[in-house]
């Protein structure tokens, strides 16, 4: 079981998402999730899986990782896609965690990287205020699977 000190870091966790979405203009919710895709916080519409937004945001981060590496264009800064009616944008938030963003395409996209730069700043104090990375239950993805889930969508 979790300690206090570990049940303070996730209200904290929510409480920068919140805050986050609440002051964002055109966020339509976020999550924070490990590199390995488990699933620590979100603030997200009851109709959308937050598990598989986290596994999801970490394929999109690994692939673009080897992207950028193969093709030799320096670190992967964030992840953005964009569809029809939405966009999603994936960033670092510490050494072992990622910040997701789900954004209205009318949303300015400088001021929601600039916000998202602000609440991973954030989340990555309060990560390292206590390492909870290690103690999470088994990831829902490792990098091993992550090609295999990508090919089963």
């Amino acid at each position: 079981m979790f300690d206090d000190n570990h049940t303070r870091n996730d209200v904290k966790f929510d409480q920068v998402l919140r805050n986050f979405k609440a002051t964002t203009p055109g966020v339509l919710g976020c999550s924070i999730s490990t590199t390995d895709g488990y699933l620590i916080a979100s603030e997200l519409a009851s109709s959308i899986k937050d598990e598989r937004v986290a596994a999801l945001a970490a394929a999109l981060i690994w692939v673009g990782q080897q992207t950028t590496q193969d093709l030799v264009q320096g670190p992967l800064q964030r992840v953005y896609i964009e569809g029809e009616y939405s966009e999603v944008i994936v960033m670092g938030a510490g050494p072992e965690s990622l910040l997701c963003a789900l954004v209205n395409k009318d949303a300015k996209f400088g001021l929601v990287c600039f916000q998202m730069q602000r609440a991973a700043k954030e989340l990555t104090e309060i990560a390292l205020e206590q390492t909870i990375f290690g103690s999470h239950p088994t990831p829902m993805i490792s990098g091993d699977d992550l090609a295999g889930a990508i090919s089963k969508e």
